[in-house]
Order: structure tokens, then C-alpha cells, then sequence
């Protein structure tokens, strides 16, 4: 399927047929109209467990405008949205900026039944509140992505990625695998908070931001942060609470404009 979009697409299983299974959505040109608005200009998924959206690939789309991208208030559009109910889906090649929610998100409420997500070689800038932003799902690999511009919001903190709470209590994301992106220019490269186990940051380059990686994992959870470059950075690495592991090992930290590197 290619063509150009204009309002959002509900490809969710149930809401196109019983099933929605091996999709290609690609090379869409996908154009909000700038207003206020809610969900997803692509939205992915099940309409239940037993109907489960899976074996889909977004790839070569631009998404860009749904939502005010610039507004002061919360008025979360995404670009691609990551729901309940969906697994085995890649987004691969796709643009998504000026969106007033995040450019690939977010799992509120997925209870883990949706997982196997492969999110590659993406270019998400200046959405209104974090370049990929995930929470109750398992078993994602986010590799090769160019994230930049991401700045404070009511409802963010300015973070490129965030990978935190679900919001049901121990919920959390759980096997995600962050390797060889570049974050760049925003306020926090990598935020994550009350995650379970096996959460990897591996290989990434950071440069140009307020705190590279921040960590405030109140729930628990187990971090694995190797070999990452991070230049030009207030905080190269900030480590909150109560992580059950944290394995650090392998970085180069430099020109760190507070001083510190841990």
C-alpha cells in the first residue's frame, strides 16, 4: 500500500477486518493538518489478544504535522503508534517530525501482550514530546535511528528515548535492546524509569545534550550500558535509584560541560 494520507489510518486488527496480518504500509506521504487532534496518524495492533494485529511493516513513510507539534498544553498525536495486541512489526526507513506526540509510541496499558517490535534506521525529530517512547512491551530491538531535537514540555522532559513505567505497577518495558543510534541536540538522550529485566544500550553515539543517559529507576530493573560515545554533554551518564543491576562498561565520556561524568 503507498499513497498520500491526510488523516489518520486505523490499520488495527478488528478495525479493517477480523485480522490484520503481513501488511506493507510504504512509502506514504503522510501530512496532518496541524490541529489539535489525538492518537496515531498509523495505528497498529489488536482489537483483543485473540485478534492480533502482527507481521506488519511501516517502511520509507514521512509523517509529519498531526497535532500541534509546537503547542503549550499536551495534545498527543503520534506518528506511528505502538498499541495494545501486536507483534512481529518492524519500522524501518520511516520520517517522522512535527507531531504533537511522539514519532514512535507508546504501549500505554499493552500488559506485554504486544512485543517483537523492530524499529530501524528512523528519522524522528522535533516531535512535540520524545522521539520513541515505550511501555508495557517486551522483546524490542531499536537500532541505527537518528534522533535529535527533543526540548522540555509539560508532559516531557525533552528526552529522545524513553523507556519507563507502563503505567500498571511492574509493568515495565523488558528486553529492549538500544544499539548504534545517534541522539543528538535534545535536553536527555536516554530516559528510563521503573523497566523490568534486560534493558541494553549498546554501541549509541550521544553528543550535545543536557544528560547523555538518565536513569531513575524507581521500580527496579536491570541496565547494560556498553561501549557508547557520549561528547559534549552537561551529565555523560546520571544513575538514580534502586536498579537491581547495573552493568557499565566500555564508554568514552568526553567534554563534559558539568564536570562530571558519572
Amino acid at each position: 500500500w503507498t499513497g498520500v494520507v491526510s488523516t489518520p489510518v486505523d490499520i488495527r486488527a478488528g478495525a479493517i477486518g477480523e485480522s490484520t496480518t503481513y501488511i506493507s504500509v510504504r512509502r506514504n506521504e503522510a501530512t496532518g493538518t496541524g490541529t489539535a487532534s489525538a492518537g496515531s496518524a498509523f495505528s497498529g495492533g489488536g482489537s483483543s489478544y485473540d485478534i492480533a494485529g502482527h507481521d506488519i511493516v511501516y517502511a520509507w513513510n514521512s509523517v509529519h504535522d498531526f497535532g500541534v507539534w509546537q503547542s503549550a498544553t499536551e495534545n498527543d498525536t503520534h506518528g506511528f503508534g505502538v498499541g495494545s495486541n501486536h507483534y512481529n512489526n518492524w519500522y524501518l526507513w520511516n520520517t517522522a517530525y512535527h507531531n504533537s506526540g511522539d514519532g514512535i509510541g507508546n504501549g500505554h496499558d499493552a500488559n506485554h501482550k504486544t512485543y517483537n517490535l523492530y524499529i530501524g534506521g528512523n528519522h524522528l525529530y522535533e516531535n512535540r514530546e520524545n522521539a520513541i517512547d515505550l511501555k508495557e512491551v517486551h522483546n524490542v530491538v531499536m537500532s541505527e535511528n537518528d534522533m535529535h531535537g527533543y526540548v522540555p514540555r509539560d508532559s516531557s522532559e525533552g528526552a529522545a528515548m524513553v523507556i519507563h513505567y507502563g503505567p500498571t505497577g511492574g509493568q515495565g518495558p523488558y528486553n529492549t535492546w538500544t544499539i548504534n543510534n545517534k541522539i543528538y541536540d535534545s535536553t536527555v538522550g536516554y530516559a528510563g524509569s521503573d523497566v523490568e529485566n534486560g534493558n541494553y544500550i549498546i554501541g549509541n553515539i550521544f553528543y550535545n545534550i543536557d544528560k547523555a543517559i538518565a536513569l531513575n529507576n524507581t521500580g527496579g530493573g536491570s541496565y547494560y550500558v556498553y561501549h557508547n560515545t557520549i561528547n559534549n554533554s552537561g551529565v555523560g551518564e546520571w544513575w538514580g535509584v534502586t536498579t537491581d543491576v547495573l552493568d557499565v562498561a566500555g564508554n568514552i565520556v568526553a567534554n563534559t560541560t558539568s564536570g562530571a561524568h558519572m
